[in-house]
Order: C-alpha cells, then structure tokens, then sequence
C-alpha cells in the first residue's frame, strides 16, 4: 500500500510539473521602450485600475501595457533621498524619508502634497527619517 501511495504521488508530481514551467516570459527595460531615464526606483505598487506605478527621486511613473505617463512630485525641500508608495482602494499615496507625504488626485491627474510630518509637529527641522530601508 505504501509503494502504491508513493507511485501515485510521483505520477502527480511529474504531471504538474510539466504544466507550470510551460509559460515563458519576457522582460522590457521601461527606460529603452519609452525614452526616458528613471534611476533608482525605490517602490513599485499596482493599482486597483491595473496601472503599474514606479517611484524614484526623480519622479513617479504610471506605465500600462503601451503608455506611460511620468508625474514630477510637488516637493517642499529637496532634500529627499527615498521615496516609498503604498495603494488601497483607490488612494495612491507617495512618503518621502523627510516626512512629505503626496496623494494622487485622480480628478486632476496629479499629485498632491496631502501634508507634512514636520509641519504638523511645528518642527521643520524634526522628521529626518520617516522612512526605513527594508
């Protein structure tokens, strides 16, 4: 009974095994196919609306399957060094290291400074370090 237990699950093994390295992929470099040069990207998060969107020092960029759009970041300093994004359910939200943090507005197509940690604490030169690398 033993041998025929172990048989039946090498057989099941071998099939499914088969099925799932059937597929082949294929990888772009965003940068040659669109002409633009983003450095760095410290988040990347897909959206409910299936938009892919990368963020850098330089900017966030919405890509879809034959579009891009590149966003400039309303910054207050320019001192940021580290970008983070997060998204759920509909609100795109962009955190920088410095405490700025920035809302898509979907309306106007664009991003908005939503507020300042250091603004709220009366402090400019307090918030250093909002964001820690992973």
């Amino acid at each position: 009974m033993k041998n025929t237990l172990l048989l039946i699950f090498a057989f099941l093994l071998s099939e499914f095994s088969n099925v799932a390295v059937s597929q082949d992929f294929a990888f772009c470099n965003i940068n040659n196919l669109s002409g633009i040069s983003m450095r760095e990207v410290t988040a990347v998060v897909r959206d409910d609306d299936g938009f892919v969107w990368a963020a850098s020092r330089t900017g966030v960029l919405r890509v879809a399957t034959d579009d891009y759009q590149l966003y400039s970041l309303p910054f207050t300093t320019t001192d940021v060094m580290q970008i983070k994004m997060a998204c759920r359910g509909g609100l795109l939200v962009v955190a920088t290291q410095n405490g700025q943090i920035f809302r898509y507005n979907r309306v106007l197509n664009k991003f908005d400074l939503w507020f300042t940690f250091s603004s709220l604490l009366g402090n400019e030169d307090w918030v250093t370090n909002l964001l820690e690398p992973v």
